[in-house]
């Protein structure tokens, strides 16, 4: 089994290498970041090699490059691209 880590873990170990990623996770107008609401209690995994769209739960909102992609628990639909 993999190890378990928790959030704080995360985000304190991941490092920027690239300017380009330096720009990233700032909530300002102009910035370029994706932003996730989720609830640390219960968010996991679903999905499976046999059905890999099968969606999480515990994460409430998404927005990637300025668009929602997960609202209120659901995926939008039409916003992914195949």
């Amino acid at each position: 089994m993999a190890p378990v880590l928790k959030t704080e873990q995360i985000f304190r170990d991941v490092q920027c290498s690239t300017s380009a990623a330096r720009q990233k996770g700032r909530l300002q107008e102009g910035a370029d970041a994706d932003i996730v609401v989720f609830d640390a209690a219960i968010v996991s995994d679903r999905a499976t090699f046999e059905k890999p769209m099968e969606p999480g739960v515990g994460v409430h909102y998404l927005l990637v490059a300025g668009t929602v992609v997960v609202n209120e628990g659901k995926i939008v639909p039409d916003v992914l691209h195949d």
